[in-house]
């Protein structure tokens, strides 16, 4: 998801890219909602608010980080894939699941693989820039990305 909304960000504002990145998964989930809905009770509704207000605050920020940034961001995004269970360790005790450490092995790795070959493929070319990933939409006379 994240990829599809920096995609989207040299063409959209960053109110409709904001309405595309929540509307989705929003479609998705409530779909599910008729089988496991649960009634929160009175006393949950001001978590339930300050959960939406931070929520909606955190993805403005992000995207409005992505907006003014490099397309190097990936790098601190796989930083997670270590700060995320070391802290979730120290603060609560908590061991990530086997499906956990597969799936962030197999995301390191493959952001690994593209990192080499992208290398390699530049070594090729001779451009100094080969591990700046395609962009179809950096034409002439368009609204140009920070990227471009």
């Amino acid at each position: 998801m994240l990829m599809l909304t920096a995609r989207m960000l040299g063409r959209e504002t960053i109110w409709a890219t904001l309405f595309y990145a929540t509307a989705v998964p929003a479609l998705i989930t409530g779909t599910m909602m008729p089988w496991f809905w649960e009634t929160p009770s009175l006393a949950h509704v001001p978590w339930l608010i300050g959960s939406g207000f931070f929520g909606g605050l955190a993805m403005t920020l992000i995207t409005h980080g992505f907006r003014m940034g490099s397309p190097r961001w990936w790098r601190v995004r796989l930083a997670g894939l270590v700060d995320n269970p070391l802290f979730g360790w120290l603060i609560w005790g908590e061991l990530p699941a086997l499906a956990s450490v597969a799936g962030g092995l197999l995301i390191a790795a493959c952001g690994a693989y593209l990192a080499w070959s992208q290398a390699r493929a530049g070594r090729r070319r001779g451009t100094p820039e080969a591990l700046r990933p395609p962009r179809g939409d950096c034409e002439r006379g368009a609204a140009q990305p920070a990227w471009c």
